[in-house]
C-alpha cells in the first residue's frame, strides 16, 4: 500500500496490494480453533462486512495521506493524521453500508464496558 504524490506531470495515485491487505485474514484461517469460538472466527473473517473494513481500513488510510497532503495539512505526525481521516471515513461508509448492523454493535460496545467495570474478584 502506498500512497504517491504528484510529481511533476503525474498525477496522485494509490497503490493497494491485495495479497498484502489479505495477509490477516490468511492468517487467521490459519489457526487451528477448534470448537464454537473457531466456528464462529472462521465464518465472520469470510462475510462481505469484513472484507469490505479489512479493504476500506487500508484504503481510508491512504486517502487520508492524500486529504493530509492536499486538502488540510496539519503540523502533526503524518501516519496519525492518516490514521485519524482513515478511522473519519471508514466509519462513515460501513455506517452507510451496513446502518443494519449498527443496533447490534452499539449493544455489544455497551456490553463491553459494562463487563471491564466489573472488579476482577467477581469475574470466573
Amino acid at each position: 500500500m502506498k500512497y504517491q504524490k504528484t510529481h511533476r506531470r503525474e498525477q496522485a495515485y494509490i497503490e493497494l496490494f491485495i495479497d498484502n491487505i489479505l495477509k490477516p485474514i490468511r492468517k487467521i484461517s490459519d489457526v487451528p480453533l477448534s470448537g464454537l469460538m473457531g466456528c464462529i472466527l472462521r465464518m465472520f473473517t469470510n462475510t462481505k462486512f469484513f472484507l469490505d473494513w479489512t479493504f476500506s481500513s487500508t484504503l481510508y488510510h491512504e486517502i487520508g495521506h492524500h486529504i493530509h497532503k492536499t486538502q488540510s495539512p496539519e503540523h502533526a505526525e503524518r501516519e496519525d493524521v492518516a490514521d485519524r481521516w482513515g478511522l473519519t471515513l471508514q466509519r462513515r461508509y460501513l455506517y452507510w453500508k451496513y446502518w443494519y448492523y449498527m443496533p447490534m454493535i452499539w449493544g455489544i460496545r455497551m456490553m463491553d464496558k459494562r463487563l471491564r467495570n466489573i472488579p476482577n474478584k467477581y469475574r470466573r
